[in-house]
């Protein structure tokens, strides 16, 4: 798969610090954020569009946990993740999730661990 501007596929990066635990977490226009977790946990990601890929490295000591189809977020903005169950994020781990505009739902995608 390739990315750029000719593709229509767009690769920017940006960085989200948690403050606690989040729901309906705004996004960035970008395909990449960076989280610095804390050990808190997210429950959802406001800005689902058709076929949005969102690629999130977790970059802090404590990590942070995504939360799997959790009522504290608004429906279009919850997440299902793999086996039915919260995906903890340790450092240098990444998630990749998939927006489905037809269920309305951020489904994951895959895990990858240790990308340094």
């Amino acid at each position: 798969m390739s990315f750029g501007p000719s593709t229509g596929w767009t690769f920017s990066r940006s960085q989200v610090t948690l403050a606690g635990n989040t729901n309906n977490l705004s996004l960035p226009d970008t395909m990449q954020i960076h989280v610095q977790g804390g050990g808190f946990q997210i429950t959802g990601f406001a800005g689902g569009a058709a076929n949005r890929v969102l690629v999130i490295t977790e970059i802090s000591l404590a990590g942070s946990t995504l939360i799997h189809n959790s009522g504290s977020s608004t429906a279009g903005n919850r997440l299902i993740l793999s086996l039915a169950g919260n995906v903890s994020i340790p450092r240098w781990h990444t998630v990749v999730l998939i927006y489905n505009v037809t269920d309305t739902f951020w489904y994951q995608l895959g895990q990858v661990t240790q990308l340094v």
